[in-house]
C-alpha cells in the first residue's frame, strides 16, 4: 500500500476561503478575499519551510482566488473614483 502525505487542513481552508470570496463576492467578498490570500500565502510559506504535508495547490488555489477578489473590488473603486472625477457623482444605480 503506497502512503500518501496528509493534507493540510490550513491549505482547504484556503482554497474554502478562496471560493467563498469569490461566490459570495457583494455581500461578504470584501472580508473573505483577503482571509483567503493571506491564508493561502502563509499556508504555502509554511509547506516550502517543513515539507511534510501536500496541499500547497490548493493555498495556491485560494490565494489566488482571494488577489482576484481584491483586484475586482480596487477595479469598482477605481472607476468610482474616476466617475466622481470625470461627472462630479458616483456611478448611481439605474432607475
Amino acid at each position: 500500500m503506497i502512503h500518501q502525505a496528509a493534507t493540510n487542513p490550513r491549505a482547504r481552508w484556503a482554497l474554502g476561503l478562496g471560493i467563498a470570496s469569490l461566490v459570495l463576492i457583494y455581500p461578504f467578498g470584501i472580508i473573505l478575499g483577503p482571509l483567503a490570500l493571506l491564508f493561502g500565502m502563509s499556508v504555502v510559506r509554511r509547506m516550502n519551510r517543513s515539507g511534510t504535508l501536500t496541499g500547497a495547490g490548493q493555498a495556491r488555489a485560494g490565494a489566488i482566488l482571494g488577489g482576484v477578489v481584491i483586484a475586482l473590488y480596487l477595479l469598482a473603486v477605481l472607476g468610482e473614483l474616476v466617475a466622481i472625477l470625470l461627472f462630479g457623482e458616483p456611478i448611481g444605480a439605474p432607475p
